[in-house]
């Protein structure tokens, strides 16, 4: 089976989520020691969980999304859509990142450290760009399958 080059590129972010992923899943491990032994982490497990469960769930879609691509495009993915999926789990991830190191859940709606809602913020506009990418692929795949 020859890969487009669109097919390539979201196949490669599924993988790289699938990583960080596993990545977090190492470091909630050690988060998740007891205090003041050797490999322990001072970090709370609970925003580095999060992390794992995003980069899970995102990277499986990304490679569901990538061998699924011809059945959406024939030709090829628009460029945008390519990007607009990029752009919108880079800021996803990196919100989920900051906010698992910084020891934040990023779900604070109102909270009198500024910080917390600007990523809460950052976060919901992260899911809103990808959720808004997996519809227009959705949409392009129920069109598909109607013709």
């Amino acid at each position: 089976m020859t890969l487009r080059s669109d097919q390539h590129f979201v196949i490669r972010l599924g993988l790289v989520l699938l990583a960080l992923a596993a990545l977090a899943g190492l470091f909630e491990l050690f988060a998740r020691q007891a205090p003041y032994t050797p490999l322990a982490l001072g970090l709370l497990p609970g925003p580095i969980q999060q992390l794992r469960d995003a980069g899970l769930v995102h990277g499986l879609v990304e490679l569901m999304a990538g061998i699924l691509l011809p059945a959406a495009w024939a030709d090829a993915a628009p460029a945008r859509f390519v990007k607009v999926l990029a752009a919108g789990h880079g800021l996803l991830f990196a919100t989920l990142l900051y906010a698992a190191v910084s020891g934040r859940m990023a779900v604070q709606i109102w909270d009198p450290r500024p910080l917390a809602v600007v990523l809460t913020a950052l976060r919901i506009v992260g899911h809103l760009i990808v959720v808004g990418a997996y519809l227009v692929w959705a949409r392009r795949l129920w069109r598909g399958a109607a013709a």
